[in-house]
């Protein structure tokens, strides 16, 4: 079978869109897509970049092409995903003004002020390894 990019793998256009959360291990996942199941996933957001990268790899070796057949987003940003071919869209998240938010709220309650919701944005940095939806 081909990889990314090859003749194999299934094209998108050939499959309804629709959005379902699906908790399953990458084998399971890549199983549906090469088997061409009516819920087979058309896009995964896995809960890391080392995962999305383990899921791309496996991709691969079944001849799925990302992101034609295949898209995959992480979480986290590593390094390896802008090195990575396909290079993967991730999330990143803003660590070191989370450190500072977590310091400062800290600092606050051992000084008897009672903490304060506040959030750091992530960004989500979009890359080769997912499809434009049309």
């Amino acid at each position: 079978m081909d990889g990314p990019g090859g003749a194999g793998g299934e094209s998108r256009g050939d499959r309804e869109e629709a959005a379902t959360v699906v908790e399953a291990e990458p084998a399971v996942l890549i199983a549906a897509v090469v088997e061409g199941a009516g819920e087979a996933p058309t896009a995964v957001c896995c809960a890391n970049d080392r995962l999305a990268v383990d899921l791309i790899g496996r991709a691969f070796d079944a001849g799925i092409r990302v992101p034609d057949a295949l898209s995959v987003a992480g979480y986290d940003d590593i390094d390896l995903a802008s090195k990575l071919r396909p290079t993967l869209t991730s999330v990143d998240q803003p660590r070191r003004d989370m450190g500072a938010l977590a310091l400062r709220q800290l600092t606050d309650m051992l000084a008897g002020n009672p903490a304060r919701h506040e959030v750091a944005t992530p960004t989500l940095v979009v890359r080769e390894s997912t499809a434009q939806v049309a």
